[in-house]
């Protein structure tokens, strides 16, 4: 199901003649992942969840191969630097509300954000 907020605005209504309370607003969120030092786009996904479960996905996958290998010519010493990114698709062009990185892959290893590691990794704390 979409992530829908939905808000209600006076300027806007104003500026088009509709009185405020008759005019209802529905801002879509969507999530991309983007790789931050390639600026690439990843994927759009319809809730955080959904996102963080393909990051997982992709932190199983060996750095060297797709969809994680570089797309450089110095792929062997690059990597993917992985960010979420939160837009408002109600605008045109969609408005950037947050990035958030998340998750590094190369080929020194796999390198979770402070507070996004993977809750399901095993626990080095016994």
């Amino acid at each position: 199901m979409p992530n829908y907020a939905l808000q209600r605005t006076g300027t806007a209504a104003r500026a088009h003649g509709v009185p405020a309370a008759e005019l209802l607003l529905v801002r879509r969120l969507v999530f991309v992942i983007e790789d931050e030092c390639h600026a690439e786009q990843h994927g759009q996904f319809a809730t955080l969840q959904d996102a963080l479960t393909e990051l997982r996905r992709r932190a199983t996958i060996p750095w060297n191969q797709e969809p994680n290998v570089a797309p450089c010519t110095n792929w062997r010493a690059c990597g993917r630097n992985y960010e979420l990114v939160e837009y408002d698709d109600s605008h045109y062009p969609r408005k950037e509300l947050r990035r958030i990185p998340v998750l590094t892959i190369s080929a020194s290893g796999i390198h979770w954000a402070l507070g996004w590691e993977d809750p399901q990794a095993p626990s080095s704390c016994a």
